[in-house]
């Protein structure tokens, strides 16, 4: 795999009560990563925080997710294509 060179966090605030820090990668500068069975991924941030993970996802037609788990919430949208999810019990 490609190794990218992350820039060095750019600290967008000196208040002491909002210690901020940002930076700026270009998404096209990233490497889709095969995951298998005809999806790819480009992971653009983990939060060790919230445990959310921001990425973006390529399925070819008629690919299929495996089983697996989410550290956190999952904001999925759908750029071009149709894609569906299993609908699961609610649990008690």
């Amino acid at each position: 795999m490609a190794s990218v060179e992350l820039p060095t966090p750019v600290k967008i605030t000196e208040l002491p009560e909002t210690p901020l820090t940002s930076g700026h990668i270009n998404h096209n500068d990233l490497p889709w990563v095969e995951q298998g069975g005809g999806i790819e991924m480009k992971l653009l941030r983990v939060s060790d925080d919230t445990g959310h993970w921001i990425s973006m996802n390529r399925f070819q037609p008629g690919s299929q997710l495996p089983p697996h788990r989410h550290s956190g919430g999952v904001f999925a949208f759908t750029i071009s294509g149709t894609t569906s999810a299993p609908t699961r019990a609610a649990r008690s």
